[in-house]
This record gives C-alpha cells, structure tokens and sequence, in this order.
C-alpha cells in the first residue's frame, strides 16, 4: 500500500475537539508523485506545515482517492508511468463535474516553458509550479487555493527538517 495519510492534530477527522470554524480552515490536501523521493519531501514539507494529506505514487490511485475524499487542493506531478498527471486532472474533472466541484489541481513539473505551462491551463491544471520547488511558493499556493495560512510546525522530526530557506530539488521523476 503507497498511500500515506496526515491528518492534522487540530482537524476534527482527528477526533479531537476543537472549534468547528477553525478545522474546517484547515485544508486536505493530496500530493501525488511516483518518485519516492520527491514524495518523501512533499510530505515532509506538508507535515513541517501541519497540513492535513494523502499522499499516493500514482495517477491511478489519486483518481481513486479523489473520488472517495473532499480534497481542497492536489499537487500532481505530470509525468507518472501508470497514468500521467494530464489525463489523471481530466479525469478528476470528469468526475468532479457530477458533483460541482471545482477543486485546485496544481501540476508539478520538472519541466515547463511557457508555452507548456499555458498548455497545462488550458488541460485542466490551476497553476503549474516547475521543479525544484521552493517552500514559500508551495504556502503561497497553499494560501491562494484555500484560503488557509500554514504555519511551520516547532516540532519537527530531526530526519526530515524542512524550513522556509529550503529548495526542494525533485527534478527527478
């Protein structure tokens, strides 16, 4: 099973108590790359931020748990080899449209000129954020789609520190 779930400490799927307005502030998100690496690092990245996540290594498995889970926002990287990122977003449209929702997908992408970010628009995408990634971007991301500010947790495991001045380089995948 590659699927890795996050649930905030202050979210009610937690089951723990707490102001109603302030968990739903709170954003699930679903992070999807085949690279086991770059995964690795986004979730690092969403648990340093204390963000409530899937996470799964396939195009596959996201369209399966998208349609089983209210994601707000989906960082999906493009090239996977079961099914890749641009026919994964349109089929999460597809089902989408049955129930009216209009969730952020953000394609993440080694890379990307212009001309091939426009094209990722006009497929579905909501943005597109090419390789390596840098931390503030992915909160301003975060804060756009969401609304909801993520805070850097004072807890952190000692194996996976990440802080705002880190690049992740996930170019690979």
């Amino acid at each position: 099973n590659n699927v890795k779930s996050s649930t905030h400490p202050k979210s009610l799927k937690s089951g723990l108590i707490m102001d109603t307005d302030e968990a739903d502030l709170i954003p699930k998100i679903l992070a999807v790359d085949d690279n086991p690496s770059n995964l690795k690092l986004l979730c690092a990245l969403m648990d340093d931020l204390n963000l409530d996540y899937d996470a799964c290594d396939g195009g596959l498995k996201a369209i399966a748990l998208s349609k089983e889970n209210e994601y707000d926002l989906i960082f999906l990287d493009i090239q996977m080899p079961d099914l890749d990122g641009i026919e994964t977003c349109r089929q999460i449209r597809e089902f989408d449209k049955q129930f009216s929702k209009n969730r952020a997908i953000i394609a993440l992408t080694a890379h990307a000129l212009e001309d091939e970010k426009q094209t990722l628009l006009n497929k579905g995408f909501n943005h597109c954020l090419t390789k390596p990634i840098d931390i503030e971007l992915i909160i301003k991301i975060i804060e756009h789609w969401t609304g909801f500010s993520p805070e850097e947790s004072e807890q952190q495991d000692s194996h996976l520190q990440v802080n705002k001045s880190t690049v992740i380089d996930i170019n690979e995948g």
